[in-house]
């Protein structure tokens, strides 16, 4: 039954599609429902706690097929895949990496089981990409000694305090963690746009006449991060 769904923290819509039964996640967001979302989120896979989410009926697909016959029926459902890139303290790639990617897996039932090892390498731009389940939440990566803990899905949009933070923390600046520290926050942001030369430096969040240089910064921020965020 079709229902409104208010997303909570570490949900994308991969997720949610799985959790009510859908193949394919974009039967969701592009649903007429979810207008109005798609105006505000220009990422299905970046949402942030709150927002509300329109679920349809499940469509009822019929498939015709003589009787006595072998066949075989495919469901559409795109690849979802968790795209990392590796860089080192200066922001230059870490080409040609070689790395162990451990995250959540099924068994030959379909039910969630441990998890599934991957043994990659970056390419010339430091990056990888590999397929993960639609309710995937948690990696860990391995380079060299170093262990990255991966929080997939509580990536917030851009546009908001949190997501400002875990892009700067993703790009090695240290804005803090958690609960919002909004000197940290500052500090960081300003570091940022010293950085890519945004003058003059201010990272005050807070105060109304400082929004035009905000949202520089943060579209700014969208692109160097990667994940396409901003329209």
């Amino acid at each position: 039954m079709s229902h409104q769904h208010t997303v909570e923290p570490g949900e994308t819509l991969s997720s949610i599609a799985a959790d009510n039964g859908f193949a394919n996640f974009l039967t969701i967001w592009n649903d007429a429902g979810n207008a109005n979302l798609r105006k505000v989120r220009h990422n299905p896979h970046i949402l942030e706690s709150g927002d509300v989410v329109f679920v349809p009926d499940l469509p009822e697909n019929v498939a015709h097929g003589n009787d006595a016959e072998r066949h075989v029926f495919a469901l559409e459902s795109p690849a979802l895949l968790l795209n990392i890139q590796l860089q080192d303290i200066d922001g230059k790639p870490r080409a040609s990496e070689s790395c162990v990617l451990r995250v959540d897996a099924k068994d030959k039932n379909g039910r969630e089981s441990l998890e599934d090892e991957f043994e990659l390498d970056t390419d010339n731009e430091g990056k990888l990409s590999q397929e993960i389940l639609d309710d995937a939440d948690i990696a860990e990566l391995q380079v060299a000694d170093d262990l990255l803990v991966i929080h997939i899905g509580l990536l917030d949009p851009v546009r908001s305090d949190k997501g400002v933070q875990a892009r700067l923390n993703n790009l090695g600046y240290f804005a803090g963690f958690n609960e919002l520290d909004r000197e940290q926050l500052r500090w960081a942001i300003e570091e940022f746009q010293h950085d890519h030369a945004i003058a003059p430096q201010n990272g005050d969040i807070d105060d109304p006449k400082n929004r035009s240089k905000m949202d520089a910064t943060k579209k700014k921020l969208g692109e160097i991060h990667g994940d396409h965020d901003l329209p």
